[in-house]
């Protein structure tokens, strides 16, 4: 009996951290008033370890960093990375070589540090399918490119602005005025 109540005992301590929400309606003084918009949780703050106090140091480490930019390298396969010659790829090629890089990657996180925490994040993070469906997309790409959040060195990694091809056409789909960029 004793026994019993034990285990309901860790396994509501386990359900109460393990749940990291930000509040705010009548938040700690102690968060950060950008981690919301009003009465709703600002997405752009939301997985920050700041805005999640309840978080423990593994939690904070795997949720708000190495999960948050989990398979964000594999968008600099795209064609808007501007990075490839499209004479030489096809596209479909490129957004196949990113889909199996998400998939590469996904393994990989399986395998480290935030086992425990990867199949949470993807199944809340990537709802309406594949998590490569979301990633390997122009949208997702400039989204991280624009993203106040993302340091100037990773939007350098992922994206070049667009030059002149070997023929002297500039594809101009991709130029987009990225923060920082000259």
């Amino acid at each position: 009996m004793l026994r019993a109540a034990l285990l309901l005992l860790l396994l509501a301590l386990a359900a109460y951290y393990g749940e990291a929400t930000v509040k705010c309606v009548d938040p700690s003084i102690s968060q950060p008033d950008y981690c919301c918009n009003g009465i709703v949780a600002n997405l752009e703050y939301s997985d920050t370890c700041e805005c999640n106090r309840d978080w423990n140091g593994k939690e904070c480490t795997c949720n708000g960093i190495v999960l948050k930019n989990a398979c964000h390298s594999c968008m600099v396969h795209l064609p808007g990375s501007n990075k490839w010659d499209l004479d030489n790829f096809a596209e479909s090629e490129l957004f196949g070589n990113c889909k199996d890089c998400v998939d590469r990657c996904r393994e990989d996180i399986k395998k480290g540090m935030c086992v425990d925490f990867q199949a949470k994040f993807f199944q809340e993070h990537y709802t309406t399918g594949e998590v490569y469906e979301s990633l390997c997309t122009h949208d997702a790409l400039k989204k991280k490119l624009f993203s106040k959040t993302t340091p100037l060195e990773i939007k350098r990694a992922l994206y070049a602005k667009p030059v002149m091809d070997k023929k002297g056409f500039k594809d101009t789909r991709f130029d987009w005025k990225i923060p920082g960029f000259r």
